[in-house]
This record gives structure tokens, C-alpha cells and sequence, in this order.
């Protein structure tokens, strides 16, 4: 639709969480006119969700490019996207619908902390160890097991 070398999956955070991504200011019509990965003070809460949608021969030239570049890291959050930002037609793609980041240990767990609230099979009551039995439950964790496995 709007002929895009590269469409970037963004979506608000919070303010104060914002420097732990790579942040975005576009202009009304979508367009991304600035890039900055991790800014210790950022201009913008839109944050980048890791997920990009590239037109392939584009994508190509700039990485030959950038492999002729000393001093790249060869990082798309540092290098890649935002010499596209500066040269390309980079495009947000706002998000609504459920992510969460999952690049630090913490937020990794807090990740899956809903998963256990909702009815997907899994238990807080129950045994220890792993069940080796065929048959249904299986135990995986200290007090934590499976009422419908997909497989075993």
C-alpha cells in the first residue's frame, strides 16, 4: 500500500520504560523520520517490537553496504535500520494487540505469569518430579503439571 522498504511492528510503552528499546518518532502519515536503539533519554514512547517486515533486494543492498562499513557492529537496532530510516521508506505498523518484551530475565517471567492464570491445562496443585507413566497428568515442576499433554 505504502510501497515500504521496511515496515517496523511498534507500539506505545510507558514513558520511564521506554529507553530499554529501540524508539521511533514518525511523521502523521506513518512514516518513520527517526530511529535511536536504547536512547538513555528518549523522544518518543513507540517503541520498535524486534519485528520487520523488509523488501528483500533492499534489505540486501543495505547489508552488503553495511559489511563495507568500518567501524558497523552489524546491529539493526544500532546500524542497519536507522541508515534505512535516513535513506529508505521505513514505515511503522502500530500493534494492538498482546506482546510482551521478553529480553531481560524478569520480563521474561512476568511474560508468563498470566499464562498460569487462565485455563490452559497447567495446575499449581499436584506432585513433584516429572511423570514418566503414560496417562494424564504430567508433573513437571514442584507442585505444577499438565492436564492435557500434546504429546508423550
Amino acid at each position: 500500500e505504502r510501497k515500504a522498504d521496511v515496515t517496523v511492528a511498534v507500539m506505545q510503552v510507558p514513558m520511564e520504560e521506554a529507553h530499554r528499546f529501540g524508539t521511533l518518532v514518525t511523521a502523521p502519515d506513518g512514516r518513520v523520520v527517526g530511529f535511536d536503539e536504547k536512547p538513555p533519554q528518549p523522544k518518543s514512547n513507540l517503541i520498535s517490537m524486534g519485528i520487520y517486515v523488509f523488501d528483500r533486494d533492499v534489505l540486501v543492498r543495505r547489508l552488503e553496504e553495511d559489511a563495507r562499513i568500518q567501524g558497523s557492529k552489524r546491529d539493526f537496532g544500532r546500524d542497519i535500520v536507522p541508515r534505512m530510516v535516513e535513506i529508505d521508506r521505513v514505515f511503522a505498523y502500530p500493534f494492538r494487540g498482546y506482546w510482551r518484551d521478553v529480553g531481560t530475565i524478569q520480563s521474561y517471567w512476568e511474560s508468563n505469569m498470566p499464562r498460569m492464570a487462565l485455563n490452559t491445562g497447567f495446575s499449581s496443585a499436584g506432585g513433584g518430579g516429572v511423570e514418566a507413566v503414560p496417562g494424564s497428568p504430567r508433573y513437571f515442576f514442584t507442585h505444577a503439571y499438565c492436564s492435557h499433554p500434546l504429546s508423550w
